[in-house]
């Protein structure tokens, strides 16, 4: 009976495992789109993803991650074809017709995979590109809706051919992706693989397998500001340096002299951070915060009036 029962146990625990997967048919993802004169300067958009069908790609079975093209802006609405196995996620570069590694959760901490075909933006007879390197700053489990996931922090550098990295840098968790931005920037490219200022955060999912969770990095998943003007509400807040080791500076002047509060969240919607903001100049230590990107909240008599991101280095 005992081993029977433990059989059990492992086919449930193999179900489950093999339930959860990358980009299933009818997954959405919510993410920030930052305002922006793409966007005529209207406040962040909470911008829907969603994987829509299936593809065939050089003999793989690929799903289509693509943006439900509700904010008519070209680089919002720009799709990846991908399929995984084995913990690899491979991403079909088309110009190149052929399949490059974007996540693998084989690498442990001070691994690194390389990312090849990265296309050259300034030079449309490219079909050779450069090498990127994605090293695996650190790693570990954790939880959502009771599902162990493996997560990493990466940073994304050159190898060969291009100017400088950094274009997917974060935090990337399995099952689910990057908990920044939906995608590599579309112009991932040699001569500037930058930091894409397009999205800044993974407010929610909905994942066949896994469930909804939301992130907790605006107020609700769906969203916006009700005005410019409340978007814009904190004209004088300063927040630097920006990236930080040690201390972010703060300089703040209140405007409607209502008692405001800092709120600051980690990649995950894990508050790290909660105190009353004062007026004038004051310092936040962060010595002992983990390297990468944190979201902040400025909140007055219960509402979001200033939002925007932190990066520790």
């Amino acid at each position: 009976m005992k081993q029977i029962i433990t059989l059990v146990f492992v086919l449930l625990l193999a179900l489950q495992t093999q339930a959860q997967r990358w980009f299933p048919v009818g997954a959405t993802f919510t993410f920030t789109m930052k305002s922006g004169s793409t966007l005529g300067y209207l406040p962040d958009q909470p911008v829907l993803w969603t994987v829509t069908d299936s593809i065939v790609k050089k003999g793989k079975m690929c799903r289509t991650f693509s943006c439900v093209p509700e904010i008519k802006e070209s680089r919002a609405v720009y799709a990846i074809n991908v399929y995984d196995s084995n913990s690899v996620v491979y991403w079909y570069r088309p110009h190149l017709d052929s399949f490059t590694v974007l996540y693998d959760f084989n690498k442990n901490v001070g691994e690194i995979w390389e990312i090849f075909g990265v296309k050259s933006y300034k030079y449309s007879t490219d079909t050779i590109g450069c090498t990127l390197t994605a090293s695996v700053l650190a790693k570990d489990t954790v939880f959502i809706n009771g599902f162990p996931l493996r997560r990493m922090n990466i940073k994304i550098d050159y190898l060969s051919g291009a100017m400088f990295g950094g274009g997917f840098s974060g935090t990337v968790v399995e099952y689910i992706g990057h908990l920044e931005r939906p995608r590599p920037d579309p112009y991932y490219a040699c001569e500037a693989v930058s930091e894409s200022d397009d999205f800044w955060g993974l407010r929610c999912f909905d994942h066949p397998d896994i469930g909804f969770h939301d992130f907790k990095i605006v107020p609700y998943c769906d969203y916006v500001p009700s005005s410019i003007d409340e978007f814009n509400a904190l004209q004088d807040l300063n927040i630097s340096p920006n990236p930080a080791t040690d201390f972010f500076d703060i300089k703040y002047q209140n405007t409607n002299k209502a008692a405001a509060t800092l709120i600051v969240s980690n990649l995950m919607g894990q508050q790290v951070l909660a105190q009353k903001l004062n007026e004038g100049n004051q310092k936040i230590n962060v010595s002992n915060w983990s390297a990468g990107v944190y979201f902040y909240q400025i909140l007055q008599e219960g509402q979001v009036i200033a939002k925007g991101k932190l990066m520790k280095g």
